[in-house]
């Protein structure tokens, strides 16, 4: 069933919903994405939803939209926020930091080669954490960018199997408390979970192929 600001003319397949269900399991409100509108990530913080995909949106509980950021036609595959509002986001063609008002802090572009399917982390330090597959190499690229928007480092992980191609699993990356980096590379052939220090140095990794 499509939900009620669905335009009435809407032929297509393609179609998003964000919903808010309330505790009795009622449809309190639901809002509609079609077309090229589409929607890649959705984190609550703040007390706002912040929704990524064709363009950067936050709305309320009560599902009026408060921000939208275009991102000229880019798409971002991940969406993040810290607790003073800042907007954090990636994909194919970069990373970004956005603060709460909408205004762009920085941009990252990313190479070529990356694919749009990436995770990004935020530290305890304002900066961010983003991991990104490289399909043609077998790789999983880490970054480490600082509060300023600077690359601080980029690392190449070796996935679990060398099978260019092979059907993969979302890049993931996150902070520990101590101040460590966890990213975690998989294929259809295995995972590989990689244990980093804050200069990226790996301290451990562990395959499975089961």
């Amino acid at each position: 069933e499509l939900a009620p600001d669905t335009p009435d003319n809407y032929e297509g397949s393609e179609i998003d919903f964000l919903s808010k269900i309330d505790t009795y399991g009622n449809l309190a409100w639901s809002k509609t994405f079609v077309g090229e509108e589409r929607i890649q990530d959705v984190e609550f913080r703040n007390g706002l939803i912040y929704v990524g995909g064709s363009k950067t949106r936050v709305f309320n509980t009560d599902g009026t939209k408060t921000l939208e950021i275009d991102h000229g036609g880019a798409s971002v595959w991940d969406v993040a926020a810290d607790n003073v509002g800042n907007i954090y986001v990636c994909g194919g063609a970069f990373e970004a930091k956005y603060a709460a008002n909408g205004n762009l802090l920085w941009q990252v572009n990313n190479p070529s080669e990356v694919n749009m399917h990436c995770t990004v982390s935020v530290t305890q330090y304002g900066g961010v954490y983003v991991a990104h597959e490289i399909y043609f190499a077998d790789q999983l690229r880490v970054a480490k960018i600082s509060e300023a928007g600077n690359v601080e480092w980029v690392k190449a992980l070796a996935e679990p199997a060398s099978n260019a191609g092979s059907m993969t699993g979302l890049p993931l990356v996150a902070e520990a408390a101590d101040g460590s980096v966890y990213a975690v590379s998989s294929t259809a052939d295995g995972r590989k979970l990689y244990k980093l220090d804050a200069s990226g140095n790996t301290l451990w990794s562990r395959a499975s192929t089961d």
